[in-house]
């Protein structure tokens, strides 16, 4: 039986560095010949963009968006990993721009960016991903991994976001986003 928790331990970390190796290379962090190695891109590319595509598509119906950020939600509270930990505040804020979109408040950012956040989140939410977050201690890097990525792609987005959040609220005393899932 321990032999074959090693042997699935040992495959999903292989699937994750694929994927890392892809992601990297995809917002060229890394270069080409660096990035592929044996890796199985077209597939890895496959499933991102049918990630992405769901998103979208979760984007037009505000009952399953609100699903899928109250599952997040709950997996975030029942987190006890130093990982999550660590980005808590980051997932909070991706989330409340979600929020802030389906609700009209906010519509500053870019479709595309939304899906991509949603799409992380999403991943985030889902326990059976590249490596299960059943799996003590790296059960949670692939969604860190995820997570960082999106972060530093909408670092713009995101930096507008919390100055009209910042401004909206020295102006007004409405309430925050996130206190309504």
């Amino acid at each position: 039986m321990q032999m074959l928790y090693i042997q699935l331990c040992g495959f999903h970390i292989f699937k994750y560095v694929k994927f890392c190796k892809f992601i990297m290379k995809e917002h060229g962090m890394v270069s080409t010949q660096n990035a592929g190695n044996g890796m199985d891109e077209d597939r890895v590319k496959a499933q991102f963009s049918e990630h992405i595509k769901k998103a979208e598509e979760t984007l037009g119906d505000e009952a399953k968006t609100k699903a899928v950020l109250s599952k997040v939600w709950e997996k975030l509270q029942s987190s006890a990993s130093r990982a999550i930990n660590a980005i808590r505040e980051d997932i909070c804020l991706l989330m409340d721009i979600v929020k802030a979109y389906i609700t009209g408040r906010y519509r500053k950012i870019p479709f595309r960016t939304l899906a991509m956040i949603l799409g992380a989140l999403t991943y985030f939410s889902w326990p059976f991903d590249i490596i299960f977050d059943l799996i003590p201690v790296i059960g949670f890097l692939d969604d860190v991994f995820v997570l960082s990525m999106v972060l530093k792609f909408a670092h713009d987005d995101l930096r507008e976001y919390k100055e009209w959040e910042a401004a909206l609220s020295k102006n007004s005393s409405a309430p925050a986003v996130t206190a309504a899932l």
